[in-house]
């Protein structure tokens, strides 16, 4: 986390490598935004045939910090190569 003392944010930075080879970046901001969805018609824009329209939700919990959760997508979320079944951060 970084801030002036007064007004804390967090960044993230990811990155998604799709069956493709592909690799997408991306650095997210919590201080204006606190969740991200992550998909091929979302925000945080995902175009790859494997990723359902809203596939993921990113989210900044102040107690724990950056959390990931599978929007029951069709496919599935991974990360660091292991299936989510449910939130982790």
């Amino acid at each position: 986390m970084v801030g002036d003392g007064n007004a804390p944010w967090a960044f993230l930075e990811i990155e998604v490598s799709l069956e493709s080879g592909r690799r997408l970046q991306y650095i997210l901001d919590a201080q204006d935004t606190p969740n991200f969805i992550l998909g091929r018609s979302s925000p945080v824009q995902i175009d790859d045939p494997m990723v359902s329209q809203a596939h993921a939700m990113v989210f900044f919990d102040n107690e724990s910090g950056w959390k990931i959760k599978d929007l029951h997508s069709t496919n599935g979320t991974s990360l660091n190569g292991a299936k989510l079944n449910d939130v982790r951060g």
